[in-house]
């Protein structure tokens, strides 16, 4: 089983082949956003330098955001194109869902992916090991704090709050939980993780076409916007 991983959601680029249960490559740019010039040369690099063809790829996997609208749609384009021309499945997963993965094996810690959505506004969701406790969505950062709260009595006060990705933005009311802040190097791990879940998804059979890959943006598109803005 061979598997490419792409993440172009985010501020950084990432691709990442898994084989045998482990990573065998990966590869990660954070140099602004400029997804479309560097994505597909270092995926090509990083094909190159292990040995591989995208024809031999089993499965690829890729992150459907929310995230940089852009991003999403180079990832998902790329991955898209590769997995038709490999005659291969795809799998896709939610960028909240990666960011939570590497910490949900935890014991009594909840974890809180966090996206800045801008204008006081964030992409988040909360897991506590295998239940999702808040859904993923495009919210007010004071509105899931305030979620969060209402967690101390559902799972009990001995639990964490561990933030994973942006911070909160200031002015968020407090929480009724310990916060834990994630260690600097957490987005990082984000393709890593996108090429485990995937391994996962492939043994279970749960993979999809090229062509039924959609994209969860969580919030509308700037053009989407201005074409639906009445005129006149």
């Amino acid at each position: 089983m061979l598997i490419l991983a792409c993440d172009t959601a985010g501020p950084a680029v990432g691709a990442a082949l898994w084989q045998d249960d482990k990573i065998i490559a990966l590869a990660q740019r954070d140099i602004g956003r400029i997804h479309a010039a560097t994505f597909m040369p270092m995926v090509a690099n990083l094909l190159r330098d292990a040995g591989f063809k995208a024809s031999q790829i089993d499965c690829f996997a890729v992150t459907t955001g929310p995230g940089s609208f852009t991003g999403i749609r180079i990832g998902m384009s790329a991955v898209k194109a590769m997995a038709y021309a490999a005659r291969a499945p795809v799998v896709g997963y939610s960028s909240l869902e990666v960011l939570a993965w590497p910490w949900r094996r935890l014991p009594c810690l909840i974890v809180c992916p966090v996206l800045d959505a801008r204008n006081s506004r964030i992409y988040s969701a909360a897991w506590l090991e295998d239940t999702c406790l808040v859904e993923p969505a495009n919210r007010p950062a004071d509105e899931f704090c305030r979620q969060l709260d209402t967690l101390a009595d559902r799972v009990g006060r001995g639990c964490q709050v561990l933030l994973v990705g942006d911070p909160l933005p200031s002015g968020c009311p407090d929480i009724d939980l310990p916060l834990v802040p994630a260690p600097g190097h957490s987005g990082a791990l984000r393709v890593a993780a996108l090429a485990e879940m995937a391994s996962q998804a492939f043994r279970a059979g749960a993979t999809q076409t090229a062509a039924a890959l959609t994209a969860e943006y969580l919030a509308v598109p700037a053009a989407e916007r201005l074409r639906q803005k009445p005129h006149g």
